[in-house]
C-alpha cells in the first residue's frame, strides 16, 4: 500500500535531513537515518534508489570496501566523494562513468568541469563547461562565481564561455 500524501511528505523530509547530514560529513548519522527510512518503508522506486545511492556513498566514506556503484547516481556520488577527498583522477573517472549513463545532465557536467579545473586540466574543464552551459545557460553564472575556475581565468575558451565579468571578478 502506497503511503498517503502526509506520510510521503514525512519520508521525503527524513530523506532531506539525512542527505544534509551526508553533505555535512556526518556519514555515520546519515547512514543510520537512511537505513531507518528503508526499514520503515518506502514504495517509491526512485526514492529507494536514491536512498541506496546515499547509503553506498556513506559506506564508502566510512571506509567500507564493499561499495560497488551500479547506477549513474552511484557513480556521480562516488565521484563527488572522491573529488572532495582529493582523489581527483578517481573522481573524474567516476563522474565520467555517471555521464556515460546519463549524458545530458548539466549539473553533472558542471561538476566534472570543476573536477577537471581542480586537477589543472584546463582544456577538459572548458569542454565539460561548454556542454554544461549548452544544456543550461545558468551554468555560465555558476562558473563565474565558482572558485574552482578562478585559476583558469587565463584560459581563452573558459574566458569566452564565461564572459568578461569573469575576468574582472576577484
Amino acid at each position: 500500500m502506497a503511503p498517503s500524501g502526509n506520510e510521503e511528505a514525512k519520508i521525503i523530509k527524513k530523506f532531506e535531513t539525512a542527505a544534509r547530514k551526508f553533505w555535512r560529513g556526518n556519514y555515520e548519522e546519515a547512514l543510520a537515518a537512511l537505513e531507518k527510512i528503508l526499514e520503515s518503508s518506502t514504495d517509491h522506486i526512485v526514492l529507494t534508489d536514491r536512498i541506496n545511492s546515499y547509503i553506498s556513498a556513506c559506506r564508502q566514506r566510512l571506509g567500507e570496501d564493499d561499495f560497488k556503484p551500479r547506477s549513474a547516481d552511484d557513480h556521480f556520488l562516488l565521484g563527488l566523494v572522491r573529488v572532495n577527498n582529493g582523489k581527483l583522477k578517481e573522481g573524474i573517472s567516476s563522474l565520467n562513468k555517471a555521464l556515460g549513463k546519463q549524458k545530458k545532465n548539466d549539473a553533472w557536467l558542471f561538476s566534472l568541469a570543476c573536477a577537471y579545473a581542480l586537477n589543472n586540466q584546463a582544456d577538459e574543464a572548458a569542454n565539460a563547461l561548454e556542454k554544461a552551459i549548452a544544456l543550461n545557460s545558468d551554468n555560465r553564472i555558476h562558473a563565474c562565481n565558482c572558485p574552482e575556475f578562478r585559476r583558469l581565468r587565463g584560459h581563452e575558451k573558459i574566458r569566452r564561455l564565461v564572459g568578461p565579468t569573469f575576468v574582472r571578478a576577484r
